[in-house]
Protein backbone atom coordinates (compact mmCIF):
# COMPACT_ATOMS: atom_id res chain seq x y z
CA UNK A 1 0.00 0.00 0.00
CA UNK A 2 3.18 2.08 0.71
CA UNK A 3 4.32 1.83 -2.59
CA UNK A 4 1.20 2.26 -4.39
CA UNK A 5 1.12 5.70 -2.43
CA UNK A 6 4.35 6.34 -3.28
CA UNK A 7 3.97 5.95 -7.22
CA UNK A 8 0.65 8.06 -6.78
CA UNK A 9 2.39 10.93 -5.06
CA UNK A 10 5.19 10.34 -7.96
CA UNK A 11 2.79 10.31 -10.91
CA UNK A 12 0.96 13.61 -9.44
CA UNK A 13 4.40 15.21 -9.72
CA UNK A 14 4.68 14.68 -13.29
CA UNK A 15 1.46 15.77 -14.39
CA UNK A 16 1.86 18.64 -12.58
CA UNK A 17 4.74 19.77 -14.65
CA UNK A 18 2.88 18.57 -17.84
CA UNK A 19 0.44 21.15 -16.98
CA UNK A 20 3.01 24.35 -16.12
CA UNK A 21 4.31 23.56 -19.79
CA UNK A 22 1.27 25.71 -21.12
CA UNK A 23 2.71 28.44 -19.21
CA UNK A 24 6.64 29.86 -19.78
CA UNK A 25 8.55 32.60 -18.18
CA UNK A 26 10.02 35.14 -20.44
CA UNK A 27 12.20 38.14 -20.30
CA UNK A 28 11.19 41.72 -20.85
CA UNK A 29 13.53 44.55 -20.43
CA UNK A 30 16.74 42.13 -19.06
CA UNK A 31 18.17 39.20 -19.51
CA UNK A 32 16.84 36.81 -16.74
CA UNK A 33 14.31 39.45 -15.65
CA UNK A 34 11.37 36.81 -16.07
CA UNK A 35 9.22 39.38 -15.81
CA UNK A 36 6.71 37.70 -18.28
CA UNK A 37 4.46 34.62 -18.46
CA UNK A 38 3.24 33.52 -22.11
CA UNK A 39 0.49 31.20 -22.77
CA UNK A 40 1.56 28.93 -24.93
CA UNK A 41 -1.99 27.72 -25.85
CA UNK A 42 -3.57 31.07 -26.08
CA UNK A 43 -0.48 33.21 -27.87
CA UNK A 44 -0.86 35.56 -25.19
CA UNK A 45 1.71 37.42 -22.21
CA UNK A 46 1.39 38.12 -19.11
CA UNK A 47 3.20 40.78 -16.97
CA UNK A 48 4.12 40.12 -13.65
CA UNK A 49 2.14 41.06 -10.55
CA UNK A 50 4.92 43.37 -9.45
CA UNK A 51 4.96 45.62 -12.13
CA UNK A 52 1.35 46.96 -11.22
CA UNK A 53 2.14 46.12 -7.39
CA UNK A 54 1.45 49.03 -6.04
CA UNK A 55 -1.07 51.05 -8.46
CA UNK A 56 -4.82 50.99 -7.76
CA UNK A 57 -7.19 49.80 -10.28
CA UNK A 58 -7.85 52.80 -11.81
CA UNK A 59 -4.33 53.90 -11.55
CA UNK A 60 -3.56 51.24 -13.91
CA UNK A 61 -5.75 51.88 -16.27
CA UNK A 62 -5.24 55.15 -16.44
CA UNK A 63 -1.56 54.47 -16.95
CA UNK A 64 -2.20 52.03 -20.17
CA UNK A 65 -1.58 55.01 -22.28
CA UNK A 66 1.86 56.22 -20.86
CA UNK A 67 3.81 53.72 -18.21
CA UNK A 68 2.21 50.67 -19.34
CA UNK A 69 1.59 51.27 -23.19
CA UNK A 70 0.84 48.12 -25.12
CA UNK A 71 -0.79 46.04 -22.31
CA UNK A 72 -4.48 46.00 -22.06
CA UNK A 73 -6.68 44.89 -19.01
CA UNK A 74 -7.89 41.46 -20.14
CA UNK A 75 -11.45 39.60 -20.07
CA UNK A 76 -12.66 38.03 -17.76
CA UNK A 77 -12.40 34.92 -20.63
CA UNK A 78 -8.87 35.56 -21.25
CA UNK A 79 -8.37 35.28 -17.40
CA UNK A 80 -10.04 32.03 -17.47
CA UNK A 81 -8.12 31.07 -20.19
CA UNK A 82 -5.01 31.85 -17.76
CA UNK A 83 -6.24 29.96 -14.88
CA UNK A 84 -6.72 26.47 -16.99
CA UNK A 85 -3.59 26.88 -18.41
CA UNK A 86 -2.11 27.12 -14.72
CA UNK A 87 -4.55 24.60 -13.07
CA UNK A 88 -5.40 20.77 -13.88
CA UNK A 89 -9.33 20.04 -14.30
CA UNK A 90 -8.58 17.42 -11.29
CA UNK A 91 -9.12 20.64 -8.74
CA UNK A 92 -12.82 21.37 -10.03
CA UNK A 93 -13.99 18.30 -8.05
CA UNK A 94 -12.65 20.29 -4.89
CA UNK A 95 -14.02 23.60 -4.78
CA UNK A 96 -15.61 25.25 -1.56
CA UNK A 97 -18.68 27.28 -1.25
CA UNK A 98 -16.71 30.28 -1.76
CA UNK A 99 -15.29 29.51 -4.99
CA UNK A 100 -11.17 28.81 -3.27
CA UNK A 101 -9.75 25.48 -2.38
CA UNK A 102 -7.09 24.63 0.56
CA UNK A 103 -4.68 22.11 -1.44
CA UNK A 104 -2.15 20.30 1.07
CA UNK A 105 1.20 18.32 -0.33
CA UNK A 106 1.25 16.14 2.43
CA UNK A 107 -2.43 14.62 2.22
CA UNK A 108 -1.71 12.00 0.19
CA UNK A 109 -4.22 12.80 -1.94
CA UNK A 110 -3.04 12.97 -5.58
CA UNK A 111 -5.30 15.77 -7.11
CA UNK A 112 -4.16 17.81 -4.11
CA UNK A 113 -0.65 17.29 -4.59
CA UNK A 114 -1.36 18.15 -8.53
CA UNK A 115 -3.22 21.21 -7.31
CA UNK A 116 -0.17 22.28 -4.65
CA UNK A 117 2.51 22.22 -7.64
CA UNK A 118 0.06 23.87 -9.79
CA UNK A 119 -0.45 26.87 -6.67
CA UNK A 120 3.66 26.89 -6.06
CA UNK A 121 4.35 27.61 -10.10
CA UNK A 122 1.85 30.35 -10.51
CA UNK A 123 3.44 31.81 -7.35
CA UNK A 124 6.51 31.43 -9.13
CA UNK A 125 5.33 32.56 -12.21
CA UNK A 126 3.37 36.10 -10.93
CA UNK A 127 4.71 36.39 -7.44
CA UNK A 128 4.32 40.01 -6.36
CA UNK A 129 7.42 40.38 -3.94
CA UNK A 130 5.51 39.24 -1.14
CA UNK A 131 6.19 35.39 -1.66
CA UNK A 132 2.92 33.76 -0.26
CA UNK A 133 0.73 36.32 -2.37
CA UNK A 134 -0.19 36.18 -6.14
CA UNK A 135 -3.33 37.66 -6.17
CA UNK A 136 -4.43 39.31 -9.65
CA UNK A 137 -7.27 41.78 -10.32
CA UNK A 138 -9.57 42.15 -13.04
CA UNK A 139 -13.20 42.85 -13.81
CA UNK A 140 -15.72 40.30 -14.59
CA UNK A 141 -17.92 40.51 -17.47
CA UNK A 142 -20.78 42.25 -15.00
CA UNK A 143 -17.94 44.60 -14.29
CA UNK A 144 -17.33 43.37 -10.87
CA UNK A 145 -14.08 43.76 -9.68
CA UNK A 146 -12.62 40.26 -9.24
CA UNK A 147 -9.42 38.33 -7.52
CA UNK A 148 -8.13 34.83 -9.20
CA UNK A 149 -4.58 33.95 -7.78
CA UNK A 150 -2.80 31.64 -5.11
CA UNK A 151 -1.62 32.23 -1.48
CA UNK A 152 1.08 30.02 -0.53
CA UNK A 153 1.59 29.53 2.90
CA UNK A 154 5.38 29.04 2.71
CA UNK A 155 5.14 25.10 4.16
CA UNK A 156 2.77 22.62 2.81
CA UNK A 157 -0.69 24.47 2.05
CA UNK A 158 -2.07 26.64 -1.21
CA UNK A 159 -5.24 28.07 -1.55
CA UNK A 160 -6.47 28.50 -4.73
CA UNK A 161 -8.61 31.32 -5.82
CA UNK A 162 -10.86 30.24 -8.72
CA UNK A 163 -13.00 32.07 -11.31
CA UNK A 164 -15.81 31.53 -8.92
CA UNK A 165 -14.57 32.82 -5.73
CA UNK A 166 -17.44 34.73 -4.42
CA UNK A 167 -15.70 38.29 -3.01
CA UNK A 168 -15.69 41.07 -4.88
CA UNK A 169 -12.52 43.38 -4.82
CA UNK A 170 -14.48 47.27 -5.53
CA UNK A 171 -13.06 48.57 -2.62
CA UNK A 172 -9.60 48.21 -4.45
CA UNK A 173 -10.72 50.21 -7.28
CA UNK A 174 -9.35 53.87 -6.23
CA UNK A 175 -7.08 52.35 -3.25
CA UNK A 176 -3.97 50.45 -4.01
CA UNK A 177 -2.92 47.26 -1.82
CA UNK A 178 -0.40 45.74 -0.92
CA UNK A 179 -1.28 41.97 -1.76
CA UNK A 180 -3.48 42.79 -5.23
CA UNK A 181 -1.90 43.70 -8.54
CA UNK A 182 -3.86 44.22 -11.88
CA UNK A 183 -3.42 41.82 -14.55
CA UNK A 184 -2.24 43.00 -18.01
CA UNK A 185 -2.03 40.87 -20.92
CA UNK A 186 -0.70 41.78 -24.81
CA UNK A 187 -0.62 39.13 -27.78
CA UNK A 188 2.10 37.88 -28.88
CA UNK A 189 2.99 40.34 -31.50
CA UNK A 190 2.10 43.18 -29.81
CA UNK A 191 4.47 42.75 -27.07
CA UNK A 192 5.01 46.12 -25.81
CA UNK A 193 8.50 47.71 -24.85
CA UNK A 194 9.72 47.67 -21.30
CA UNK A 195 9.54 50.93 -19.27
CA UNK A 196 12.52 52.99 -18.16
CA UNK A 197 12.06 51.42 -14.72
CA UNK A 198 13.18 47.86 -16.30
CA UNK A 199 15.21 49.11 -18.60
CA UNK A 200 18.84 48.37 -17.50
CA UNK A 201 22.27 48.53 -19.99
CA UNK A 202 24.27 45.43 -18.79
CA UNK A 203 28.41 46.23 -19.00
CA UNK A 204 29.66 44.02 -21.69
CA UNK A 205 31.97 41.11 -20.60
CA UNK A 206 35.07 42.61 -22.37
CA UNK A 207 34.56 45.82 -20.49
CA UNK A 208 34.45 44.38 -17.49
CA UNK A 209 37.59 42.21 -17.74
CA UNK A 210 39.22 45.42 -19.34
CA UNK A 211 38.41 47.76 -16.35
CA UNK A 212 39.68 44.68 -13.42
CA UNK A 213 42.39 44.43 -15.52
CA UNK A 214 42.99 48.37 -15.37
CA UNK A 215 42.48 48.28 -11.54
CA UNK A 216 45.39 45.40 -11.23
CA UNK A 217 48.09 47.56 -13.32
CA UNK A 218 46.88 50.29 -10.99
CA UNK A 219 47.63 48.34 -7.84
CA UNK A 220 50.99 46.85 -9.09
CA UNK A 221 52.55 50.14 -9.84
CA UNK A 222 51.64 51.22 -6.33
CA UNK A 223 53.64 48.35 -4.97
Amino acid sequence: MKLISTLLLASALALAGQAQAELVAKDWATSGDALLTYDVVNQTNWVDLTVTMGHSYNEVESLLQTEYLGWRLPSEAEVFSLFNAAFESSINSMWQVDGSVWVDKTSGNADEVIAYNNATVFTDLFGTGTAEYAYGLYKAADGTLRMMGVYDDGGTRARIFGMDYTKDYNYTVNVAHPQFATMLVANNVELPEAPVEFQSVPVPASLGLLTIAMAGMRLRRKK
